[in-house]
């Protein structure tokens, strides 16, 4: 019983060692890779202007092609998750979902070449580069092909998205343009009559 609690407890402070030892390989390794990227992105932001970038989110958000690829993309890029769900903002209540599904669907490709889109699932995405590596397949090649397969699935999703959004909240009771007509289900409202 006691070599089971002495093997659990060294099994124990182990993984704390390892995990410690992830940590500073990330505090030497990628922390400092992304300060610099996200000052450099923070840096153009303010060069081009915060009103500007805003201008244009909101002119992209008039076009589904534009809503759901170049946004998603140009909001991505510039600001790390989970913070480019904040350009959502400039959309109908209706898209909503439905820029959140394409923005998602982006995530995980972007960051095999840009690491500061999704820093938290950096992880999983070294793991499958030193997997390519091994394989002795071209990196930057294989990323570029999950990037434009992404923004196009995740075009595909957001529409649909918004379809089965624009339907739910017609069946709600809820208009289109984002005012709240009927709260409570239809269904509902009808017993409390």
């Amino acid at each position: 019983m006691v070599d089971a609690i002495v093997k659990f407890a060294q099994y124990f402070i182990d993984l704390f060692s390892l995990m410690g030892n992830v940590f500073s390989g990330m505090v030497t390794g990628i922390v400092p890779n992304l300060v610099v990227l996200l000052t450099l992105v923070n840096t153009i932001v303010y060069f081009i202007g915060e009103e500007r970038v805003n201008r244009f989110a909101m002119f992209a958000s008039r076009y589904v092609v534009l809503r759901y690829t170049v946004l998603p993309v140009v909001a991505s890029l510039l600001i790390p998750a989970p913070m480019p769900l904040i350009t959502g903002k400039f959309l109908p209540e209706r898209c909503k979902p439905a820029f959140y599904d394409a923005i998602t669907a982006i995530a995980h490709p972007f960051d095999g070449l840009f690491p500061w889109v999704h820093p938290a699932e950096i992880m999983v995405i070294m793991g499958l580069a030193q997997g390519l590596e091994k394989l002795g397949l071209p990196l930057a090649q294989f990323f570029i092909r999950a990037i434009v397969v992404a923004v196009i699935l995740g075009t595909i999703r957001a529409v649909i998205t918004e379809r089965i959004t624009v339907y739910m909240m017609k069946r709600e009771g809820i208009s289109l343009d984002g005012d709240v007509e009927n709260v409570v289900p239809n269904q509902v409202a009808a017993e409390v009559k």
